[in-house]
């Protein structure tokens, strides 16, 4: 402690504060002197010090590497998309990275790795300990939407999913919809193979849905001209195959078809006032590339979806059937603001029964400030422009809270050959959000130049 004599200077003494750092630096000079005098030169310490330098340990050749503490999952799967191997040296860096990709599968609430020396050698052992709610997991969804003109809907959904049926990683994924869209859709989905490889990582799903919504129908002039009952049904079977942490694709049978059935029709409809039923029967591929940092809100990366469907349909009479469907996500950030760019565009060679066709626009961030499934048609484009930035510190219920607003420019047509960029119609959204264990949440204000002004609240993705 440097502690020098002030002699007669004293706190009070303001203006002499030359004084107070000429006394501070011939105090620390003769404390500096002491301490030299006590040292040793530089070359002895350095002696000093290299003697008791602790030797890096030799490198550990991993003769195994084990999975301990669950019960309830098999992540011995994973093993060979693991980076720590047998035969080969251990890196804590390859081993951290081997605990944030089991931690990612979401089955476990505390993954830890230690080294461990036994009779059979030298082994990484990663410890896990399973979720106390699982395998089965719940969520949580709720549409609420108004215009401000009388007409509010609502959807309450639950999903359900249960992991590993069986030691190979088989899953029963199940949705429940009730409201304005009752909807009841479930899949199995079963790997093939018992460990998870690069390229032989085959799965089978298995799905079925059903759905039955309320379709307006409105004249050129924007005025509703109709109103159907769509009920509809399908089965699927793919083949198909994830590429690791990239996405996936699937080759498969699908069958589906539906019954409408005229509820109101207006003086100003001019379609066939009658019920019809349609069927269709084909082959889908779908492929999907994820890289999206996060589901919801994502901060940067992209996200590809296609997915295109031949077949044939019936309706009184069997034609060929083709649809392509294709959508985009691209997410950046720059210091706190977010821009999102989203695209779809869809495409049927003809619509599959009497009513306008099976693509519809509408609804939060759908073509904000039109009604759920207003426009309609058998082709579609859509782009959205998103900006949102985090605010605030998030409560306890949520990962992170945001402001957000976005700008949408979307049409649809009754044939892909009308497709043209001139008749877009526009909408936006302003909202707050919340990423939260249950989903996204959102509170957000509509409105679109030749729609209404509404307001939105949604939990779930829109």
């Amino acid at each position: 402690m440097i502690a020098p004599a002030l002699g007669r200077l004293t706190a009070a003494d303001f203006d002499r504060t030359k004084d107070f750092i000429a006394v501070g630096e011939q105090g620390a000079q003769a404390h500096q002197a002491r301490l030299a005098a006590l040292g040793h030169p530089a070359a002895q310490y350095a002696q000093w010090r290299q003697a008791r330098k602790v030797p890096e340990p030799p490198p550990v050749v991993l003769d195994f590497v084990a999975f301990e503490g669950t019960e309830l999952t098999n992540p011995a799967r994973f093993a060979n998309q693991m980076q720590s191997r047998p035969g080969e040296l251990f890196d804590p860096a390859a081993a951290a990275r081997d605990v944030r990709a089991l931690a990612a599968t979401g089955d476990y609430v505390r993954v830890d790795y230690h080294l461990a020396h036994t009779q059979d050698g030298h082994g990484l052992v990663l410890d896990m300990e399973d979720k106390h709610w699982g395998p089965n997991y719940l969520r949580v969804g709720l549409d609420l939407s108004t215009d401000f003109s009388g007409r509010s809907a609502f959807n309450i959904k639950l999903s359900h999913n249960r992991h590993w049926l069986t030691a190979n990683g088989t899953e029963w994924r199940n949705r429940v919809q009730i409201g304005e869209t009752p909807q009841l859709f479930s899949e199995i989905y079963h790997p093939l193979t018992r460990t998870m490889g690069t390229t032989n990582d085959w799965f089978v799903a298995g799905h079925v849905l059903g759905e039955r919504r309320l379709q307006t129908l409105f004249d050129a002039q924007g005025i509703e001209s109709s109103e159907w009952r769509r009920s509809s049904g399908r089965v699927g079977l793919d083949l198909g195959q994830p590429w690791g942490s990239f996405g996936e694709f699937r080759l498969g049978l699908l069958l589906q078809g539906g019954h409408n059935s005229p509820l109101l029709l207006g003086a100003n409809f001019n379609g066939q006032a009658k019920s019809d039923n349609w069927r269709e029967a084909g082959l889908r591929l779908r492929a999907v590339v994820d890289q999206l940092d996060f589901a919801n809100f994502p901060q940067s990366g992209y996200r590809l979806e296609g997915e295109a469907v031949l077949g044939r349909r019936t309706t009184e009479q069997s034609s060929r059937m083709a649809r392509l469907e294709g959508q985009a996500t691209l997410a950046w950030t720059r210091g706190a603001h977010t821009l999102n760019l989203h695209g779809v565009v869809k495409a049927a060679d003809a619509q599959s029964d009497n009513l306008v066709g099976p693509y519809t626009l509408g609804g939060f961030q759908q073509l904000s400030g039109y009604r759920p499934g207003q426009v309609a048609g058998n082709a579609l484009l859509l782009g959205r422009l998103g900006w949102y930035m985090r605010v605030a510190q998030p409560p306890i219920f949520a990962r992170a809270l945001f402001v957000g607003a976005s700008a949408e420019l979307g049409q649809a047509w009754a044939s892909r050959r009308d497709m043209k960029l001139s008749g877009l119609r526009g909408g936006g959204s302003f909202y707050l959000g919340a990423d939260t264990g249950i989903g996204p949440m959102y509170l957000g204000l509509t409105w679109a130049p030749d729609g209404e002004p509404g307001l939105a609240l949604f939990i779930g993705r829109p």
